[in-house]
C-alpha cells in the first residue's frame, strides 16, 4: 500500500505552490471510514478544502498531482528519536567501542552539523513531527530551527539525560549524574523551569537511580529503562 503523508509531500514544494490531491483514499484521523475518490487542496502551507472528486471544485491554473491508488494520511508523529545518534556504533560506543577508527567526537559534530539528513529520513517516512528524549544540548536548538522549515519535521527535544556518569562515554554535555533522588528532583526542577518537555534517563546502574529518575521525570513520559547491575552500566566487547 503507498501512503503519502500529507505535511511530507509539502517539503517537496514551497509553501506558496498551490496544488491539488487528486483520487487519493483519504484517511483524515478522525476515526471515520475513509473518503475515497478525495481531492485536497493545498495552499500557502495549509489544507484549504477536502472532500469528494465531484464535491470539490479545483480552482483553474492549480498544479494537479494524480494519486489514484495511493492513500493519504495525516503525518506521523514519532516520540522517541534520538539526534545525537547516528543508527551505528560510532554513535553507542556502550554496544561496541569502535572510537580508535570511528572517534565519537567526530561522529557527534557531524550530527550536530547536519541534523538536515535526520529532517529528510523522518518526512520521507511520512514523519512530520518528533519528540528527541535525550541528547546534547544543541538538540533543544531544533524546535526553534525547525518550526517554519518546510523540509523538516516540527521537533521537540529533552536535552540532556539523567545519567549515570559512566554511561556518557566522557561526554558530560549528553548526560546529567546524579547519585541520589534529591539531586535528581533538583535538576528535574531546574529542567522543567527551562521549559525542557521530558526528563530521560539512561542507563541506570541502581535501584536507587531507577526510583530516582521516575520521580524526577513526573508527571511526564520518560524514558527509564530498568536498572543495571553497576558493573554492567558501561559494556565494551
Amino acid at each position: 500500500m503507498l501512503t503519502l503523508a500529507l505535511g511530507a509531500l509539502l517539503a517537496a514544494f514551497s509553501p506558496q505552490d498551490p496544488l491539488a490531491l487528486v483520487g487519493g483514499v483519504l484517511h483524515d484521523g478522525s476515526g471515520g471510514p475513509p473518503l475515497t475518490d478525495s481531492v485536497v487542496i493545498l495552499r500557502n502551507g495549509h489544507i484549504e478544502k477536502v472532500g469528494k472528486r465531484d464535491a470539490v471544485s479545483i480552482p483553474d491554473g492549480l498544479r494537479v498531482i494524480d494519486v489514484h491508488g495511493r492513500h493519504i494520511t495525516p503525518g506521523l508523529i514519532d516520540t522517541h528519536v534520538h539526534y545525537s545518534q547516528t543508527g551505528w556504533a560510532d554513535g553507542r560506543p556502550d554496544a561496541r567501542d569502535v572510537r580508535a577508527t570511528h572517534p565519537y567526537e567526530v561522529a557527534m559534530a557531524e550530527n550536530a552539523a547536519h541534523p538536515e539528513r535526520f529532517h529528510l529520513a523522518f518526512l520521507h517516512s511520512g514523519v512530520t513531527a518528533v519528540f528527541d528524549v535525550g541528547g546534547y544540548p544543541w538538540t533543544r536548538l531544533l524546535r526553534a530551527a525547525t518550526e517554519n522549515d518546510p523540509l523538516a519535521p516540527h521537533v521537540s527535544a529533552a536535552g540532556a539525560l539523567f545519567t549515570a556518569f559512566e554511561a556518557t562515554y566522557g561526554q558530560t554535555q549528553f548526560g546529567t549524574a546524579f547519585d541520589d533522588a534529591a539531586r535528581a528532583v533538583a535538576t528535574r526542577t531546574r529542567r522543567r523551569a527551562e521549559n525542557s518537555p521530558h526528563g530521560s534517563a539512561f542507563p541506570i546502574s541502581s535501584q536507587e537511580h531507577h526510583a530516582a529518575c521516575c520521580e524526577a521525570c513526573r508527571p511526564v513520559p520518560c524514558h527509564v529503562p530498568r536498572p543495571l547491575p553497576r558493573q554492567s552500566s558501561r559494556t565494551t566487547p
